[in-house]
Formats: structure tokens, C-alpha cells, sequence
């Protein structure tokens, strides 16, 4: 199963994201939600989830102080942002450190269905050695990520 944290400052949007989409049906399993910056960096480097979706501007950390420390200590966690500002730079910079993808307020379903695709194929690649040998996941069983390929039929 995929491990997803949220956060946002706005319960309501957690809250409204999970009833947008039903996570468990698409193998995806929600371990963590917070609202404030902080929190969600403590919560993202203690669990290792797979997927971060994230609120760009949240009070003590903004999303992309986030995830430039999680960059910083090799953290491979896939950051969505979600956001309500249109604002080229906050998205310039989630491209510069490395966002999958950069979503805006109100989250439309198709959209946030796509990101979680991108992922869960990034996520299903299998990382090799320097001398050609598999490195195993840190669960050593592979999730079901083949539950996203047809997301439209099953939600």
C-alpha cells in the first residue's frame, strides 16, 4: 500500500481532499495529517511516506521549506503541493526543488488523480546498484500500485 501524508492549515481542505477521492480504494493509505509546517516535516521524516500532499503556505514551515529539507537528508517522499495562489514564483521554486506536481485551490479530482498516477509510476520503478544489482524496498514486498493505472473506471 502507498503511505500519504496531508497537510494544510485549513482542516477543511484535509477533510474535503479525502472525500474528493477515496484513497483506500486506489491502494493509498492516508498515516499522517497536520496543519502547520512543522508538524508535517516531523511527521513526513519519522513515517517515510511515499507521498506528501502539501499546502505551499502554512504557518512555521512553507511547503517548500519542506521540501528542501527533505532533499537535504535524502528523503524520497513525493511532494504534491496544493495551493491557493497563482503566484509563477511559488511554482518555479516547487519545480526548482523538485515537486511532482503543483495543484491549485479548489483541488479539481481529475487533477489530483493525475499527480497521484505520476507518482505511483515513479514510485514502482526499481532503483539498481552501481553494479547492476536491485536494492530492495524498505518493505522488501512491492504495494499494490498497479490498483492506480486505470484511476478513471474506479473511483
Amino acid at each position: 500500500m502507498i503511505r500519504m501524508v496531508l497537510a494544510d492549515d485549513e482542516p477543511i481542505i484535509t477533510r474535503g481532499i479525502q472525500k474528493l477521492v477515496d484513497f483506500n480504494s486506489l491502494g493509498i493509505q492516508v498515516v499522517g495529517e497536520y496543519q502547520d509546517g512543522g508538524a508535517a516535516l516531523d511527521g513526513i521524516l519519522a513515517l517515510e511516506p511515499d507521498i506528501a500532499l502539501l499546502d505551499i503556505y502554512m504557518p512555521k514551515k512553507s511547503g517548500i521549506d519542506i521540501l528542501k529539507e527533505l532533499k537535504a537528508v535524502g528523503n524520497r517522499t513525493k511532494v504534491i503541493f496544493i495551493s491557493g495562489f497563482q503566484d509563477f514564483q511559488y511554482a518555479k521554486d516547487a519545480l526548482r526543488y523538485g515537486a511532482e506536481d503543483y495543484l491549485l485551490k479548489p483541488v479539481i479530482r481529475d487533477e489530483l488523480l493525475a499527480a497521484l498516477e505520476r507518482c505511483r509510476v515513479k514510485l514502482s520503478r526499481t532503483w539498481f546498484s552501481g553494479e547492476g544489482q536491485e536494492i530492495p524496498k524498505k518493505d522488501e514486498e512491492a504495494p499494490p500500485y498497479d490498483r492506480l493505472i486505470d484511476v478513471e473506471n474506479t473511483v
